[in-house]
């Protein structure tokens, strides 16, 4: 399973390879090759591999023959993914904001999904919005792209908090009403023309 690093190494740790229950461990060269028997540097990204076994010339054998391997796709999780993702109630639509500013990382791979991953925000519900604007519980949908290391997709949940009211943050139009005391009960209309 794809986990981001080479692996080849990891492979080959523990690698029992025998021909009719004799080790053939010292007496082979290992190495790595593409699905088009192409040698390869790192084993590392999704995809159909090679475990090439050759004979060295000081052994009893001789030529060389290939095991078949393939590194599968990792599969998103929810609580595998990393991001930065808050946001306070300003009354506006703040989905490309969130966007812009989007940390999203994986957690075993360490890398960014940014690119890698379709993006989409649900409501608490998981019922797809349009906007990220009112103060609430929303998710953020990670889908992984066909042409990636990753398959499936991830939820993350997030909150719009709400907007603490601040006397210096109001807007008001206190100096343009004008009562006149008359001695019973008032009330003041405010058109805005």
């Amino acid at each position: 399973i794809y986990n981001g690093k080479d692996q080849a190494s990891d492979l080959l740790i523990g690698l029992e390879l025998t021909n009719n229950g004799e080790s053939l461990l010292g007496k082979v060269d290992l190495s790595f090759a593409d699905a088009n028997a192409q040698p390869v540097q790192e084993v590392k990204n999704v995809g159909a591999y090679k475990l090439v076994v050759t004979a060295k010339e000081d052994s009893d054998y001789t030529g060389s023959a290939a095991l078949d391997f393939t590194i599968s796709k990792l599969k998103l999780q929810d609580s595998d993914l990393e991001t930065t993702l808050a946001a306070t109630y300003n009354g506006k639509d703040q989905t490309d904001d969130l966007l812009k500013g989007l940390t999203l990382n994986h957690k075993t791979t360490k890398e960014s999904l940014l690119g890698k991953v379709d993006l989409s925000f649900t409501d608490a519900n998981g019922q797809p919005v349009q906007e990220v604007k009112n103060a609430g519980e929303y998710k953020l949908v990670v889908t992984a792209k066909a042409d990636t290391n990753y398959e499936g997709s991830a939820e993350v949940a997030f909150t719009v908090s709400k907007l603490v009211l601040q006397a210096e943050n109001l807007e008001d139009n206190f100096a343009e009403l004008e009562l006149t005391y008359t001695g019973g009960n008032q009330i003041a209309v405010v058109q805005n023309n």
